[in-house]
């Protein structure tokens, strides 16, 4: 370790110019929900205080590994997405831009009409990087990875093994399969295009009045709801119901200007769009719970299992304000949540 970071600071005083720059500390940080570990390095001149992250990947292969974030890292900056800026690598270290602290997520635990500014920040990146789509490298990984019938399928039997086996020790009602069966059949039909994979409140980064994406290495294609639910069904956060469908409506008009004809395509009504938000929706929240109660059991990560309660609670929204019943879709999938959120530990609460 101590190497590494020596040939880091080698590399990065040549970067600014053989300045003299000094060390001052290099220590572990927050993390996230993977196995990768995080570091700070500080550095010090006579005239200012550099940071720096240092990434350390424990995993190799296909997927949340340091190729694919490089790889995507480079694809996404060609298009204009904002990240990180990558300095250095080194064995199973990348060595990035330090963005600071504060996430989407950072003091805003409810969004109300006072704090929507960065969620609309998010969301053009979003429909800017849909309307470019066609100008990725076309020999970009995320090519190679899809939310096709047989991923979304494998989400819900990895639902039905860590949650409702094996967190609840149920057994998944067939009726709701079948349900979930023919949700996966309609995703896997809708059109696709380029997703961040897991975009919410924990991996967008505010600096300097800019929104960064962080944590994209699993990137891959899929419906055009899907980052759009991601972030705006997100676990972590709680909306006001109203300001949710005006950030959906505000996404709709943004793709529609930047993209017209992929817009047409796409969304040839407005119905047809809230439907798909609606059926990415269930279909994403009932993964995130599967991750949550996999963390729980598998990796010790206790901490996760309170933020089930509330995806329980969002997996069908408020017909008065979409004009729209997914559950009506779904009604043994709306009965059985209904069940579960009589349970006392999946009780969900207002504030």
């Amino acid at each position: 370790m101590e190497k590494i970071v020596q040939n880091f600071i080698k590399h990065i005083q040549s970067h600014l110019g053989n300045q003299d720059i000094h060390f001052k500390s290099f220590d572990l940080i927050a993390g996230d929900a993977s196995d990768r570990k995080f570091y700070r390095l500080i550095l010090e001149s006579p005239q200012k205080t550099f940071s720096f992250i240092a990434m350390s990947f424990s995993k190799s292969g296909f997927g949340g590994d340091l190729l694919s974030w490089k790889n995507l890292h480079h694809d996404f900056s060609s298009l204009g997405v904002p990240t990180p800026t990558l300095y250095y690598e080194e064995g199973s270290f990348l060595w990035i831009q330090d963005l600071g602290e504060t996430f989407l997520k950072t003091g805003k635990d409810f969004i109300g009409s006072s704090n929507v500014d960065d969620y609309q920040k998010s969301l053009k990146i979003l429909w800017n990087l849909q309307s470019r789509a066609d100008q990725m490298p076309k020999n970009s990984l995320i090519f190679q990875r899809h939310f096709d019938y047989e991923k979304l399928w494998w989400e819900i039997e990895f639902l039905e093994k860590h949650f409702v086996h094996g967190y609840l020790g149920e057994e998944l009602p067939s009726q709701v399969k079948e349900e979930l069966k023919a949700l996966c059949v309609y995703l896997d039909q809708r059109p696709r295009t380029l997703c961040h994979r897991d975009y919410h409140s924990k991996n967008i980064m505010l600096f300097e009045t800019k929104a960064y994406w962080i944590d994209f290495q699993d990137a891959r294609c899929g419906p055009y709801t899907y980052d759009l639910v991601s972030l705006l069904k997100d676990s972590y956060i709680k909306f006001d119901e109203q300001i949710r469908y005006d950030l959906f409506m505000y996404y709709l008009e943004g793709l529609k200007e930047s993209a017209p004809k992929i817009y047409q395509e796409v969304f040839p009504s407005l119905e047809i769009a809230i439907e798909e938000f609606h059926f990415m929706g269930l279909q994403r929240n009932l993964k995130n719970i599967a991750s949550f109660a996999y963390l729980a059991r598998e990796k010790g990560k206790e901490e996760y299992l309170k933020f089930i309660p509330y995806t329980l609670s969002i997996l069908f929204l408020d017909p008065k304000v979409w004009g729209y019943a997914a559950q009506k879709k779904f009604p043994y999938t709306y009965d059985y949540a209904h069940k579960l959120k009589g349970y006392s530990r999946l009780s969900y609460q207002e504030d």
